[in-house]
């Protein structure tokens, strides 16, 4: 994703919001764990709001689009 040539993983995760007369249609949150150089991984919270918040969060592809844009330093 940060083009570093490490492993990184976007998760796609559909949410629930309720039940009951409150129940909202779920949808979807993403993230995205960059792999560092010492093989761990991190998040970068502000990025991941940004691409829910932006509706870049319905399919991989759209995740990838939109943080193709961005610049990323995790190391």
């Amino acid at each position: 994703m940060n083009k570093d040539g490490l492993k990184d993983v976007i998760i796609i995760a559909y949410v629930d919001a309720g039940a009951g007369p409150s129940i909202i249609d779920p949808f979807p949150i993403a993230g995205i764990y960059f792999q560092k150089k010492n093989k761990t991984f991190t998040t970068l919270s502000a990025l991941d709001q940004a691409i829910n918040d932006k509706g870049h969060n319905q399919t991989i592809k759209d995740v990838i689009q939109y943080v193709s844009k961005q610049r990323i330093n995790v190391n």
